[in-house]
């Protein structure tokens, strides 16, 4: 590992930078304490290596990386709400709030706002608002509207979307109803660029009339997905080729090679002729970059490649995981919490396995034949790319698709071909001929390529589901990826015992985890609209003490946190004998439950009851049920009602509090 680190000094950098991120939140004080603090750092190690003149160098890059470190705290603490003295959540009013400010991002049925006034005060923030009504990025809007913080998940183990948008600096939202006022026009570069990706996607719209193959080029030349439908979302993520939807190094590749292969025909190979050459190449990229709403993983690319351009022109040698931490430290640097997204960390792990791994994979067989080469050097891709990302593919999204190599065989050629016959519609749509030949390309490669994918899908076993691992066996999986890579590149039998130490760990943790979930005992009251579902976890059984509608589908976050707490069986409470149920009442071990039954709640002969599912409420009543129950929960009551229960009674509720997680085990 030493020598790696030797070789590859930046990936020390920016891997100590990260840590810097993540531990941030254990440091006290003002960014601008740790600021100093790494200025001073900075300034030691510089004296050092003057003083020392070169020797003791461990010294000296230790107190480098106590500098980056410093920073990286001093940034990420930069990110806090609470050092924002000026964000408009401080001049927020109960009711409605009058709020201008500048159009950021548009998505499907959300666009991010860039908060400027606040209730006739200067403010700033950013604000997600979820409004169907049409606006357009760079506009300065003004409305009125109810302002509240990101709710927390409503059920157990649902996906956090507070947690997601504080990453981006976003902790309110609001819903907008009525058209907003229209203050300013947009202006400058992001409003001069969406006007030219909307112009291109009018263009495509208008000659790819299936909305398949219109939706499919969209997504792949412009960075648009908004438009596919969720069928043919979730037939490319099954089959592991949703990445060649995303725009990365492979679209930003191809408009590299298409600026390299068109200027080498004008410029000579002079010193100047090259500069400017380069600075051509430099503000293609990044304007393309730009012109599909700049994604992570375009960002990502694009850097690694103007660094890839930059060593050609200063004819230095190109490292590329050097150049990979390199474009991760310059994006970390710029925003920390990027760190946080899972495009992020998906964009910078395939990468990093592609330039570590793709190549010993590849030497596994010789091949001679052109075609079969071809084909094995997209199967060692597909495979490189998943050594480091598999791990996060399992925590995410709970899922692995088993014939990602077979995907990969067809996706990425065809998606390689969209992208280059698309670009050069969209230069040379004004010419007939060309432009008719480009269309019919683009509508054959799109149809080829969904079929391919739509084939694949119908694969029997495309996808193992229901996948959970813990943040600890996500860690041991990610220093596994480590060790199968050091073992591909040097294959030793040490490498080996760390690699079979690594997994004997992986099952002895998954092991544990298993007889938890074998001995688990939770009550859970789902948080679910026009609906009711009760859950009494025994092991890995789950008794649906109230199961809703039956004629209805269960709900999704039902079925997700059934799957995360590993439930093999739904069952009547009848089949358990160690459940009492009769008349309302359910007893399990030392937990007693009520559910709705007029006839005996409020009576004087209601016993004693750990929780009770209001339904219904009868003013006056609580009182002579003081000290009987410890838990009410409440489901379907609006507040006017829930304002008559005494304040000494513990409420739940079900549409404001969430759900309802109860470990009987504790009780």
């Amino acid at each position: 590992m030493y020598p790696l680190l030797r070789k590859h000094p930046l990936l020390l950098i920016v891997l100590v930078f990260i840590a810097g991120i993540l531990s941030a939140e254990f440091f006290l004080g003002s960014p601008v304490h740790y600021y100093i603090i790494s200025i001073t750092f900075f300034v030691l190690s510089l004296a050092l290596n003057s003083i020392l003149r070169g020797e003791y160098i461990e010294l000296t890059s230790l107190t480098l990386l106590l500098s980056l470190f410093s920073l990286s705290v001093s940034r990420k603490m930069q990110m806090y709400r609470v050092h924002q003295n000026s964000h408009f959540s401080n001049y927020l009013d109960e009711g409605e709030n009058s709020i201008i400010g500048t159009v950021l991002e548009v998505n499907r049925n959300r666009f991010i706002l860039r908060v400027d006034n606040t209730n006739r005060n200067k403010s700033r923030g950013k604000l997600s608002v979820v409004s169907q009504q049409p606006v357009v990025p760079g506009n300065r809007i003004f409305f009125d509207a109810m302002i509240s913080e990101i709710r927390k998940p409503r059920n157990p183990f649902a996906f956090d979307f507070r947690q997601f948008y504080h990453h981006k600096q976003i902790w309110y939202q609001t819903y907008l109803h009525n058209v907003p006022l229209v203050l300013d026009e947009g202006k400058g570069f992001n409003f001069w660029m969406a006007g030219i990706r909307k112009k291109c996607d009018e263009s495509l719209r208008s000659v790819l009339t299936t909305s398949n193959e219109y939706s499919l080029a969209a997504a792949l030349i412009l960075g648009d997905k908004r438009e596919l439908g969720t069928e043919m979302k979730n037939a490319f993520a099954d089959t592991g080729a949703m990445h060649v939807l995303a725009v990365s190094g492979l679209h930003v590749g191809v408009v590299y090679m298409i600026l390299l292969y068109f200027f080498k025909f004008f410029f000579t190979s002079s010193f100047w002729s090259r500069i400017f050459r380069s600075l051509l190449i430099f503000a293609g990229l990044w304007f393309f970059v730009y012109l599909v709403g700049a994604p992570t993983s375009a960002w990502r690319a694009a850097l690694m490649f103007s660094l890839f351009e930059g060593s050609r022109l200063m004819s230095r040698s190109y490292y590329p995981v050097n150049t990979l931490a390199l474009a991760a430290f310059i994006m970390l640097l710029l925003d920390p919490n990027a760190l946080y997204d899972v495009g992020f960390q998906l964009s910078f792990l395939a990468v990093l396995g592609i330039v570590t791994c793709q190549r010993p994979i590849q030497n596994w067989l010789q091949l001679k034949n052109g075609l079969s080469f071809r084909i094995w050097q997209m199967i060692s891709l597909s495979l490189s790319a998943q050594i480091f990302t598999f791990p996060l593919t399992i925590f995410y999204f709970h899922q692995f698709p088993l014939y990602f190599w077979l995907s990969g065989i067809l996706a990425v050629p065809l998606a390689f071909f969209i992208l280059t016959t698309g670009l050069f519609f969209l230069l040379f749509s004004w010419v007939p001929l060309i432009n008719s030949l480009l269309i019919y390309l683009i509508q054959e490669g799109a149809s080829c390529l969904n079929g391919w994918i739509f084939l694949l899908e119908k694969l029997p076993g495309m996808v193992v589901e229901k996948l959970w691992i813990s943040e600890v066996q996500l860690f041991i999986l990610l220093g596994l990826s480590i060790v199968i890579t050091v073992s591909l590149i040097r294959p030793t039998v040490n490498n080996l015992k760390f690699l079979l130490s690594g997994f004997i760990i992986f099952m002895m943790v998954s092991i544990v985890k298993k007889w938890h979930m074998l001995h688990q005992e939770y009550l859970i009251a789902y948080s679910v609209r026009s609906q009711q579902f009760i859950d009494l976890i025994v092991g890995q059984k789950a008794y649906s003490i109230c199961a809703g509608n039956e004629d209805m589908p269960i709900p999704f976050d039902v079925e997700n946190a059934r799957s995360a707490l590993g439930i093999k069986s739904v069952l009547n409470p009848d089949s358990n004998p160690n459940i009492f149920q009769k008349n309302g009442f359910l007893g399990y071990n030392k937990m007693r439950l009520y559910q709705p039954d007029s006839a005996m709640l409020f009576s004087p002969f209601f016993p004693s009851t750990d929780i009770v599912f209001l339904d219904d409420l009868k003013p006056g009543k609580f009182d002579a049920m003081k000290g009987k129950i410890n838990i009410c929960i409440n489901r379907i009551l609006n507040r006017n009602w829930l304002k008559k229960i005494p304040a000494n009674f513990k409420l739940h509720d079900l549409q404001d509090d969430g759900a309802l997680t109860i470990n009987l085990k504790t009780l």
